[in-house]
C-alpha cells in the first residue's frame, strides 16, 4: 500500500486543537499546573504519537512509560535521575528519554516541546 502526500503532517498547518488539562497528582512536587497538548499524528495502534506539548513551571517525579524524542522549542527543562545526576535542555536541544527512566522532570519556566513517543507492543 502506498500513501499520498496527505499522509504527511505539517504541524504548522495542522488543524489539531489543544487538549488542556490541569496536572495535579501524587507525584507532583510543585503546585498544580496547566498543560496543553496538540496531537498532530497518532498511528492506528496508538503506539506512535507526535505533537507539541506546553506547560508552565513544575517539578514532578517522572517515570518514562514509553520511548520519547523531544525538541525544546521554548524554555528550559531539567531532568534529574534517581542518583541525582542532572542535565538541562534549552531551546533547540534534542534528546531522547528511554522507557524506564526514573527521576524528576522540571520545567524552569514555561516550556514548549515537540515530541514523538513510541510504546513498544
Amino acid at each position: 500500500m502506498s500513501l499520498g502526500i496527505d499522509s504527511v503532517i505539517d504541524f504548522a498547518a495542522s488543524p489539531a486543537q489543544p487538549l488542556v488539562e490541569t496536572i495535579d497528582h501524587g507525584d507532583l512536587l510543585s503546585p498544580p499546573y496547566q498543560a496543553r497538548t496538540w496531537v498532530h499524528y497518532q498511528d492506528p495502534s496508538g503506539a506512535f504519537v507526535a505533537g507539541v506539548w506546553e506547560a508552565g513551571s513544575c517539578v514532578e517525579k517522572f517515570v518514562a512509560e514509553h520511548e520519547e524524542f523531544c525538541q525544546i522549542l521554548q524554555g528550559t527543562v531539567r531532568l534529574t535521575d534517581e542518583q541525582g545526576e542532572a542535565k538541562e535542555f534549552g531551546p533547540g536541544s534534542q534528546f531522547t528519554i528511554a522507557a524506564g527512566f526514573r527521576g524528576l522532570w522540571e520545567n524552569l519556566g514555561t516550556v514548549r516541546k515537540a515530541y514523538v513517543t513510541w510504546a513498544a507492543p
